[in-house]
């Protein structure tokens, strides 16, 4: 929810109870709230808001993991890209060596 219609619904509770907020910003005491008090009012409520909203945990948004529609490959990794790439190159690699390896290892013993 947006701060400032935080602050409004603050403003708008404020507003209910004329006592307290007559008592709290009316500084020349004539029982109206002049511009300038008002504007010391929206203030002190935004300042409120803001005070408030530093200490509630934000919550987290929902995040949704799914195969790229442009036919790209599905790949989740908690490494960056360029390392994975690296560490699959050595893993295709030693798979190619021992493939051969083996395979030389059984002809040899066939044969």
């Amino acid at each position: 929810m947006a701060l400032a219609s935080v602050g409004r619904r603050l403003l708008h509770k404020w507003k209910r109870d004329q006592k307290w907020l007559l008592e709290r910003f009316d500084t020349n005491r004539d029982g109206v709230l002049s511009a300038d008090e008002w504007d010391r009012a929206r203030t002190a409520a935004h300042e409120q808001v803001v005070a408030d909203s530093r200490f509630q945990p934000v919550s987290p948004g929902i995040r949704v993991l799914s195969k790229p529609a442009d036919g790209r490959p599905f790949l989740l990794a908690g490494t960056d890209a360029r390392s994975l790439e690296r560490r699959l190159r050595y893993r295709a690699l030693a798979g190619i060596i021992g493939f051969v390896g083996s395979s030389s290892a059984l002809a040899w013993l066939l044969t």
